[in-house]
This record gives C-alpha cells, sequence and structure tokens, in this order.
C-alpha cells in the first residue's frame, strides 16, 4: 500500500475498463464473500429484491448491484462520479476515506487515458442523446457515461458495468 493517498481516480478507472472490476469487486462473485474482504456495505438501498432484502449497496463512490432474488450474486458493478466534483471515497487499499481529487474527469481527459491505455471503445447510441454521451469499453463492456453541460466540457457521470443477467429463479435454491 502506497504511504501517499491517491490524489486521481484515473488508475481505478483504467483497471475498471480493462478487467470489469473494481479492486475486489466483481460480476458473478457472492456479496457475502465479498464483504468478508471489505467489511458490510456502508449502505444500502431502500429497494428490496423477492428475497426480502435490499439488492443496492455502496461503498462511498462505489455501488454494487446483486441479484433481485436469492443468490445475492453480484450483477452491476458503479463508480458514481457525478456527484464527487472534488471527492472520491472507494474501499481499496490507499483510499478508506474521502480523498480530495485535483483533476476534472472530462471526456476528453477519460478518453485519451483510455487510449493510451489501449482500451478499444466505442461510442454506444442507445445511451447517447440530448444531454448524455455514453461510450462503451469493447473488450470489458463497461460503460462511461459523460453529462453535457449547457457550457463547457462533458464530464464523467457513471462508469458502470453489468453483463446480462443470470436467471436463478423466484425460488430460493433447494
Amino acid at each position: 500500500m502506497s504511504a501517499v493517498p491517491p490524489t486521481s481516480v484515473m488508475p481505478v478507472l483504467v483497471d475498471f475498463a480493462r478487467t470489469g472490476s473494481v479492486g475486489p469487486v466483481r460480476c458473478g462473485d457472492q456479496l457475502p464473500a465479498l464483504t468478508e474482504i471489505l467489511g458490510p456495505p456502508w449502505a444500502t438501498g431502500t429497494s428490496f429484491g423477492h428475497d426480502g432484502l435490499p439488492y443496492l449497496y455502496a461503498y462511498g463512490n462505489l455501488e454494487i448491484g446483486t441479484c433481485q432474488f436469492f443468490c445475492r450474486r453480484i450483477e452491476s458493478i458503479h463508480l458514481q462520479t457525478g456527484w464527487a466534483e472534488c471527492e472520491f471515497e472507494l474501499p481499496l487499499p490507499g483510499w478508506g476515506h474521502v480523498r480530495s481529487l485535483s483533476e476534472r474527469l472530462t471526456y476528453r481527459r477519460v478518453v485519451d487515458t483510455l487510449e493510451a491505455a489501449g482500451c478499444r471503445w466505442e461510442e454506444s447510441a442507445p445511451l447517447t442523446f440530448d444531454d448524455q454521451r455514453t461510450i462503451r469499453v469493447v473488450d470489458s463492456q463497461v460503460q462511461f457515461g459523460f453529462a453535457i453541460p449547457e457550457e463547457g466540457e462533458p464530464t464523467l457521470s457513471i462508469a458502470s458495468v453489468a453483463p446480462p443477467a443470470h436467471r436463478c429463479g423466484p425460488a430460493a435454491p433447494a
């Protein structure tokens, strides 16, 4: 672990773009196994699945969506950046608490960084419209959504991945 706290979230975003995971958080893994590593979520969503448990969990800017039935499988990963203009919080080594960021996550900065890291991307037409522009990294399927302001450069508001949902069924496994 670095003695100097990170001041850039770009390495985390590049790793997410390359691998589709954020640190130990991977789609397909089980939430209970993850909480053994990261501890209990810092917040939970207010919507509940068929099992009566919340299906959205948060560790600062990292949000995790789970299966809404009974298996507790991680089905989506979201890095919320739109409300993190100056601060960012992750449950990763070196982050722990809120860190001030010295950068704006503009479209040009993110795209240039992804290209420099060898991440092939393409425009995601279904998620690009009036005030939003979205790109998708080809290999990992991670999507980067940018808010388009009336003035100034588009800025990153979310990076996320959500592979096609599995079907564990509406009943508890035997």
